[in-house]
């Protein structure tokens, strides 16, 4: 492996090696990942748990995080996480949507979708389309603006929200009011010049987004 410079600041990132290889094993310890205990515990942003459907009916469950003392109707960002496709939400995801709360004062409806290479596409997309639809529908229990409904996601998760959004154009559905997509995974080709160069960088290189497209 080359030495990169890169910031200190990514600590024991700058050394990890997800384990990708083989797909089934990461699709595996991806789905062990639950929410933290402390997501729940916040005095400033209150935490609940719905079951929801998602494609062909499957169980999923979002996260819905509520600004403590926000007003009525508030607007609503439907988050998807990164991972790959193969693992379920970290630590930073939840902190970073806290955070979108507490300080936007908007509400977030987090998505757990289904996993690869178990469940591979259209699985975790459909999940995703399913719980904007669900969102939408349920506006008024959940105390959201209709009008003001956004999707995003990172990585992985900014993929998801830009087809999710694709997918209610074609669809005529009603549209998110913006998009919020975090260095997102949006070219299967891999045929730029930082896909050829990359190709055993630390934490995540080109080699790892060809097993994630396969497996997806």
């Amino acid at each position: 492996m080359k030495r990169y410079a890169i910031n200190k600041e990514f600590g024991i990132f700058r050394y990890l090696k997800i384990p990708v290889m083989p797909p089934k094993m990461a699709g595996f310890v991806g789905g062990l990942l639950r929410a933290p205990g402390w997501v729940f515990r916040s005095i400033e942003v209150e935490v609940s748990r719905q079951k929801i459907k998602g494609y062909q009916q499957g169980e999923i469950e979002v996260l819905c995080f509520s600004p403590r003392g926000v007003a009525p109707k508030a607007p609503c960002l439907v988050y998807y996480h990164g991972g790959g496709f193969f693992f379920g939400a970290a630590g930073y995801h939840y902190k970073l949507c806290m955070q979108y709360a507490a300080e936007l004062g908007c509400k977030i409806v987090f998505v757990q979708y289904r996993l690869a290479p178990k469940s591979p596409f259209p699985i975790p997309v459909e999940d995703c389309y399913a719980a904007y639809k669900w969102t939408v529908s349920h506006a008024d229990m959940l105390g959201i603006d209709v009008n003001r409904i956004a999707v995003g996601g990172d990585s992985a998760g900014g993929c998801l929200a830009a087809a999710v959004s694709l997918m209610l154009r074609d669809r005529g559905d009603v549209l998110p009011l913006f998009q919020l997509l975090i260095y997102p995974v949006t070219d299967r080709r891999m045929q730029t010049e930082s896909n050829k160069k990359y190709t055993d960088t630390p934490m995540w290189h080109s080699r790892l987004s060809v097993k994630m497209w396969q497996s997806y």
